[in-house]
């Protein structure tokens, strides 16, 4: 060959925690069924992420409200009021993760399809002073690692004088759904007649 690239590993570091997709939420009085007269507001993001070594799956939440005197916060399915997880005594701000079974992974994802919310309870609304249906969006597909290639005749074996010189990129890509990697690979050079 003329050019040849030289050897790659992977990025150093990487963390091995990739996000998968999350979900935003606005909390209020008037989501709560029946609506409560509370003005106490609240926001959160739920976010899911797996562990490349390990295969889990981590859900981490946050909510910051303004509900006084609260006494519970729960995530719960819309369709059957059952409660996925729950965070507790519910005092601003809730900061919590959860690592996931394969059985809590079917009951979060079953939930999605029904539609999730956040609420949170206090002493004078202990069924809810405050609640928020969650925007969620996920990826099928999420890049693993990046590797940068140059390519020249010095990288050949045997080395040579090539003054042609090339750029290349793999992307490794896992797919979520169906566990399976693949890679894809750009190469730009100029190479006369290759």
């Amino acid at each position: 060959g003329e050019i040849d690239a030289e050897e790659i590993e992977l990025s150093q570091g990487f963390d091995p925690l990739v996000f998968l997709g999350g979900c935003d939420v606005l909390l209020t009085g008037d989501q709560v069924a029946p609506p409560t007269i509370s003005t106490a507001t609240g926001r959160g993001v739920v976010d899911l992420f797996t562990n490349l070594f390990t295969d889990e799956t981590v859900a981490k939440i946050y909510i910051d409200h303004r509900v006084q005197g609260a006494t519970g916060a729960t995530l719960r399915a819309a369709a059957t009021d059952e409660i996925i997880f729950d965070l507790g005594n519910g005092q601003s701000p809730i900061d919590t993760k959860f690592e996931l079974d394969e059985d809590d992974v079917d009951r979060l994802l079953e939930a999605l399809d029904g539609g999730l919310y956040l609420q949170v309870a206090s002493g004078d609304f202990p069924d809810g002073e405050i609640r928020g249906a969650l925007d969620c969006f996920f990826f099928d597909e999420f890049v693993l690692d990046v590797c940068e290639l140059e390519l020249t005749g010095r990288n050949e074996k045997p080395a040579n004088n090539s003054p042609a010189f090339g750029e290349g990129r793999i992307e490794i890509i896992k797919n979520e759904l169906t566990g399976r990697l693949s890679g894809e690979l750009t190469i730009f050079h100029d190479v006369e007649n290759p």
